[in-house]
């Protein structure tokens, strides 16, 4: 037999809050320019003054986000923050950052080189067509 979890259900309660998936930071002194494109790629302008300060991401953690400076392209250490989000450790100093999905980032490329292939595909075609044409003999009505 299992106990029925009232005082867990009792202290349970509803909000219409939604959770943020925006970038926030801690022992942090400025975070300017910040930008998000779509659910995959964040950035910002960050200044810390503290020896070092945490970026965290609101999105479940998986490894395959990444964070990078822009000045030096140097990847940042990457750690899992409050046991669900993703979270950075940026060194003192100002720099700006840029945080993306990596499989996300691979999506669009594949998709990209599809698209070049099709048109390079069609093209081989319609030139094949072309000169094959100029060897056939249609009748004409």
């Amino acid at each position: 037999m299992y106990p029925f979890p009232i005082a867990y259900i009792t202290g349970s309660y509803l909000t219409t809050q939604q959770p943020s998936s925006e970038l926030t930071l801690t022992n942090l002194t400025s975070l300017s320019r910040r930008w998000k494109k779509d659910t995959y790629q964040y950035g910002g302008q960050v200044s810390n003054s503290n020896d070092i300060c945490l970026v965290t991401l609101s999105q479940g953690y998986h490894q395959g986000w990444v964070a990078v400076t822009l000045s030096d392209f140097k990847v940042l250490p990457h750690v899992q923050y409050n046991g669900w989000a993703n979270a950075w450790l940026l060194p003192k100093g100002q720099s700006s950052i840029m945080i993306f999905f990596v499989p996300q980032l691979l999506n669009t490329i594949g998709y990209v080189v599809l698209g070049i292939a099709g048109v390079w595909f069609m093209k081989t075609i319609c030139r094949h067509v072309t000169q094959m044409s100029e060897f056939w003999f249609i009748p004409e009505a």
